[in-house]
């Protein structure tokens, strides 16, 4: 980690990297490669939530969102049997947690318009731009 980096870090951002970067140091990452990698997602969330009030759900209700969003990013249209063996679920779960997470996106909560969707798969979900100035 680049202390002199994060030394004008706010504390709260000095927090979440240093839990990155154990959690990924214990998944078998190296200590440098683990510190880089932290320093990289804490920038991006800044990035993207700096300057919003962000509420992180605790235990089952992350788990459940975190399912969720893994099987919508995971569904092709043709894999449902695939997917509810895989979380232990029906099929018709399946297909109420893929309405559910399609109506996430479409929520302006996301700065979506949903005119400006066509495909609603995760891969075309547009993304925040880099550039912290707005300029393209």
């Amino acid at each position: 980690m680049n202390t002199e980096k994060t030394a004008k870090w706010p504390r709260f951002h000095v927090e979440v990297l240093e839990v990155l970067a154990c959690k990924f140091e214990r998944a078998g990452m190296g200590r440098k490669v683990s510190g880089e990698l932290a320093e990289t997602v804490v920038d991006t969330l800044a990035q993207y939530f700096g300057g919003r009030s962000v509420y992180l759900a605790r235990g089952g209700r992350h788990r459940l969102a975190t399912r969720d969003w893994c099987i919508w990013r995971d569904f092709n249209g043709t894999n449902t049997r695939e997917l509810s063996e895989a979380h232990r679920l029906t099929t018709t779960r399946i297909y109420q947690i893929i309405k559910e997470q399609r109506e996430l996106i479409r929520s302006s909560r996301f700065g979506i318009e949903t005119a400006e969707v066509a495909d609603l798969s995760p891969d075309n979900i547009p993304m925040p731009s880099n550039d912290r100035h707005g300029e393209k």
